[in-house]
């Protein structure tokens, strides 16, 4: 399967592959390029252009739906730690690596987000899991850099709750470990099912107290 310049190896009996998300998988690059740069890059000089390399973690990678075009579009020294717990989906992600030519951009994990990766390592993260993936946004605080990081958040809402009820829901959550959250933009991916949204949010978490 092809999308622009990148190629999907994949079994559709064995793995999922969601065609609409179509517009959201080359959208990761450019929100990347155009929303503020997180804050540790943007603040430290230890590299490329007096910043440091980011650290991108890709929470549920799976056949590295966001991690390879990220990889491939990115115009900054970015590395992307891709996480998938499924070894299926992790055999195709590890040969979609090869396939684009981003090994030297992106190291794959074999496990679960939640127990495979130390914490205060991410600047950017990506949480495209659905269905429940706000069970999962004390885990992007933690893997989050303590001086803030950028989080681009997917789950599903009801059509009523809307981005912004979701957006509300974790700001508190943030500020129960201490953290700020601001919103930076906000997109309906699909309609999932009835009177529920795939939306997706695009998070600035600020510096832990």
């Amino acid at each position: 399967h092809r999308e622009g310049n990148v190629r999907y190896l994949l079994d559709p009996r064995k793995v999922m592959f969601s065609s609409g998300n179509i517009s959201e998988r080359p959208l990761i690059p450019d929100l990347a390029r155009s929303l503020p740069l997180p804050p540790g890059v943007e603040a430290s000089a230890d590299g490329p252009a007096g910043r440091r390399m980011e650290v991108v973690v890709d929470m549920f990678a799976g056949i590295g739906y966001f991690t390879i075009p990220l990889a491939k579009g990115s115009d900054r020294d970015i590395l992307v730690i891709a996480v998938e717990k499924n070894p299926t989906s992790f055999g195709y992600l590890v040969r979609n690596i090869g396939e684009n030519g981003v090994g030297e951009r992106v190291i794959p994990v074999l496990g679960d987000c939640r127990s495979t990766l130390p914490n205060g390592i991410a600047d950017r993260l990506i949480a495209g899991y659905l269905g429940g993936t706000r069970n999962y946004f004390r885990t992007a605080v933690e893997l989050s850099r303590p001086e803030g990081s950028i989080i681009h958040f997917h789950d599903t809402v009801e059509v009523e709750t809307g981005p912004e009820g979701l957006f509300n829901l974790l700001e508190r959550m943030a500020a129960e470990d201490g953290r700020s959250l601001s919103l930076l933009g906000s997109r309906k991916v699909k309609s999932y099912a009835p009177r529920i949204d795939h939306v997706a949010l695009d998070l600035l978490l600020g510096p832990a107290e």
